[in-house]
């Protein structure tokens, strides 16, 4: 996404996993990208934003608070990780930040 809409020059530091077999075992939750980008930044203050269950206990597993956003198509999230924040819009982070 940050490619197709040119977006790099607007983040320090961008990690995606890559699409292979070992890749694929540092999926979420697991919290490997997440860290090594806290690593890159100097920080381990941040909020890990996103929609899904491995979101909010990925966020956890790196020692973040979280922000879950309630979106239609994922109304029904199932039991996860209690997060830290939850917002219906991006636009809500405005508040909490």
């Amino acid at each position: 996404m940050i490619d197709h809409f040119d977006l790099d020059d607007h983040f320090e530091t961008i990690y995606g996993r890559e699409p292979t077999v070992e890749r694929y075992q540092r999926r979420k939750p697991d919290p490997h990208y997440i860290e090594r980008a806290l690593d890159d930044l100097g920080t381990r203050l941040a909020l890990y934003v996103g929609d899904s269950p491995d979101d909010v206990v990925a966020a956890h597993r790196a020692g973040l608070d979280s922000v879950v956003v309630r979106r239609e198509h994922r109304n029904s999230l199932g039991s996860i990780d209690e997060p830290t924040y939850k917002i219906e819009r991006l636009t809500a982070l405005t508040n909490i930040l």
